[in-house]
């Protein structure tokens, strides 16, 4: 895949909050993960729950990302990150500008 859909995809599951995978490591299993931020509001850390996707826990994915992406907020909370600040669309302007200077060179 080229670089354009990798962030294609990237912006896709920030804006989901989440990023969930069917088999796309090892045949037969599904991770739901959320990013866990300080106060700056920079990702210092993930939850993942990882099981067999034929259990039934693994089968309904929006109950699931709902329970990691609870937990992942507690925890960043609990670190000093409160929601709506503006730190988190200056951390992805950065990247993106960093992928351009890099993708012109």
């Amino acid at each position: 895949k080229s670089v354009t859909e990798l962030f294609e995809r990237l912006e896709e599951e920030r804006k989901k909050g989440y990023v969930s995978y069917r088999s796309a490591f090892v045949s037969g299993i599904a991770s739901v993960a959320a990013p866990v931020r300080d106060a700056s509001g920079q990702i210092v850390a993930a939850i993942n729950v990882s099981d067999y996707e034929s259990l039934p826990t693994m089968q309904d994915e929006k109950r699931l990302a709902d329970a990691v992406l609870q937990a992942a907020m507690t925890i960043s909370r609990n670190l000093g990150y409160r929601p709506g600040d503006n730190s988190e669309q200056l951390l992805v302007a950065s990247a993106r500008a960093s992928s351009r200077k890099s993708n012109r060179s």
